[in-house]
């Protein structure tokens, strides 16, 4: 009964939260997960895991929004291509993949790829490739700082002053893109602060794809979105740009303000033929 009542999407997310920060989670406990039209398996003692052993999912409002961004592309004639960087266990690449043409994930830490892998293989996701090295604005080796906590997120090239950091190789994302023929309606960047870097390595790709992107916005990666100048060196002129409210089950979104806590940041191309984000979503969140 508990657990579905944590698990009801009808019940606001803030309220399950309050509720299940009462529950010890035991570590090690295999479980298996509906992501829409896949299957997650996972283990619990790790934050991204215990979350969807909780609640069902992480982060279910930047998920929704992507979907409803996925099928507001086909709807408008584009072929959906979805990239995932900084993929993690694959979490919101499997609660996506299915809505895409193609998809791609972007992990260098080895032990959260190997299971973001295996949940793809189990899924018979074939038009799903992950690859094996982070993306940047070069191709480098450069010290990775593991993750030290139960959150297996917030591995990162961030902070290489680590003591404990180990070199794991990137590329330049515009280089990535044009040797593998790919054509980016959507992006998804989840990278610990490295994420300006990233968005330098894909001038390119946003000039001439204009993909939605979505990006995490956390105290290490604000000082480097803190003004409408910053945004248009990453972005151009071509984008505007939306906060994400933190904790909700569906998508809740206002136009930006700088340094206000988000769950995520909407870069909205201007150009893209899929119309307004607001009048859209309305309509493609109520499908899942």
């Amino acid at each position: 009964m508990l657990e579905a009542l944590l698990h009801n999407a009808s019940i606001p997310l803030r309220l399950r939260k309050k509720v299940g920060k009462l529950l010890p989670v035991k570590p090690h406990v295999p479980f298996t997960a509906r992501l829409f039209e896949n299957v997650y398996e996972g283990v619990t003692g790790s934050h991204l895991d215990n979350k969807i052993f909780l609640y069902g999912m992480h982060e279910p409002a930047t998920i929704r929004l992507m979907r409803g961004v996925l099928r507001m592309q086909r709807a408008a004639g584009m072929a959906p291509v979805y990239l995932d960087i900084g993929t993690n266990t694959g979490a919101h690449l499997l609660a996506v993949a299915s809505l895409a043409d193609r998809a791609y994930g972007f992990e260098p830490w080895a032990p959260v790829r190997a299971r973001a892998l295996e949940n793809v293989i189990r899924n018979k996701l074939s038009h799903v490739t992950i690859f094996d090295f982070g993306v940047g604005s070069t191709d480098a080796a450069l010290p990775f700082a593991p993750p030290v906590s139960g959150n297996h997120g917030t591995g990162s090239f961030f902070r290489q002053d680590d003591a404990n950091s180990v070199t794991l190789n990137i590329r330049r994302g515009d280089s990535v893109i044009a040797e593998n023929g790919i054509a980016p309606t959507l992006i998804k960047i989840d990278t610990e602060g490295f994420e300006r870097p990233i968005l330098e390595g894909l001038r390119d790709t946003l000039a001439q794809h204009q993909p939605v992107v979505v990006f995490e916005y956390s105290a290490m990666s604000k000082p480097d979105f803190s003004d409408d100048g910053m945004m248009t060196r990453l972005f151009g002129e071509g984008y505007s740009f939306y906060g994400l409210k933190p904790s909700r089950e569906m998508p809740c979104f206002e136009p930006l303000c700088f340094g206000e806590r988000y769950e995520n940041v909407i870069a909205w191309p201007l150009i893209q033929n899929t119309g307004d984000l607001h009048a859209g979503m309305k309509l493609q969140i109520l499908k899942n």
